[in-house]
């Protein structure tokens, strides 16, 4: 059995965030030892590797089920720890199995990954058919922003916007229509939000991935990432100057806050937050 070092990235207090088992000197692992390695642990786990195509490191993310393309809590941790140990400098380029990302700690010591241009995919489900799979009525869909979008600044992402927070906190989700859901239109999760009037945040969201091993993730980068597509999207600008602070995690018992930036020069949005070690390990989240 491997042992991980366990860091946690966007914790919002103590307990909360998303756990991240990272495993450096990987290249001595089949595919199939990554997957039964992160089957073990529950959790999305980061595997580091010699580079291969111009980055400092590769990293090879997998979960219980399956390879992921890009795992942005993940990079976090594992870079943040990385950059604590001296083995990186405060701003790198990685490689993931999509593309090379920059990342870089920010003034604040958050770790913030270079995401993609957002792409917005031309059909999305009906807020009665997204209702339905969510177990609440078509009225709570919507909101002062419309309609149902599937994103994607990595992975495609559907994009529910809810009437309020108390309905986002009450879901329970009918999860095997909520799969089928998302993969006839082509999303690896399902991001419902709700618009806050708080200031430590903007958005309270939670993610309903797929084919991921668990029901519900404490903190989703990716989802984070698209959603900051859609409200820009939409003309909603962030109050802070440093991006759009969205909440997630907390129907769980893992309270997470992830910063998503506004597309940048170049038209991509970045991704982060703080991570930190992890003293205790936590229970699969499946």
């Amino acid at each position: 059995m491997l042992n991980p070092t366990w860091w946690v990235a966007f914790a919002d207090g103590p307990g909360g965030g998303n756990p991240a088992p990272i495993v450096t000197g990987a290249d001595r692992l089949s595919d199939a030892e990554m997957r039964q390695a992160a089957s073990g642990f529950g959790f999305e786990t980061a595997f580091v590797l010699a580079p291969r195509a111009g980055g400092a490191l590769r990293f090879r993310y997998f979960v219980p089920r399956r390879e992921l393309e890009m795992c942005v809590h993940a990079t976090v941790a594992a870079v943040a720890m990385l950059m604590r140990a001296g083995s990186v400098p405060q701003e790198v380029t990685v490689e993931t199995p999509q593309r090379l990302r920059r990342v870089v700690r920010d003034r604040q010591g958050q770790v913030m990954v270079q995401m993609g241009r957002p792409e917005i995919a031309g059909s999305a489900p009906a807020a009665a058919e997204v209702a339905a799979a969510l177990r609440i009525p078509p009225s709570a869909v919507g909101g002062p922003l419309r309609p149902v979008q599937t994103v994607s600044v990595a992975r495609a992402k559907t994009i529910v916007p809810l009437s309020g927070e108390d309905v986002l906190d009450s879901l329970q989700p009918d999860f095997p229509a909520l799969e089928a859901l998302c993969e006839r239109y082509g999303s690896t999760g399902c991001y419902p939000f709700a618009l806050s009037a708080s200031g430590r945040y903007q958005v309270a969201a939670r993610q309903f991935p797929v084919r991921n091993g668990y029901p519900e993730d404490p903190a989703t980068g990716v989802a984070a990432g698209a959603l900051a597509a859609y409200l820009d999207g939409q003309g909603l600008g962030p109050a802070a100057a440093g991006g759009y602070r969205i909440a997630q995690g907390r129907a769980m018992g893992r309270p997470s806050l992830i910063t998503a930036s506004r597309p940048d020069a170049n038209g991509e949005i970045w991704v982060g937050g703080p991570a930190e070690p992890l003293a205790v390990v936590p229970a699969p989240l499946g």
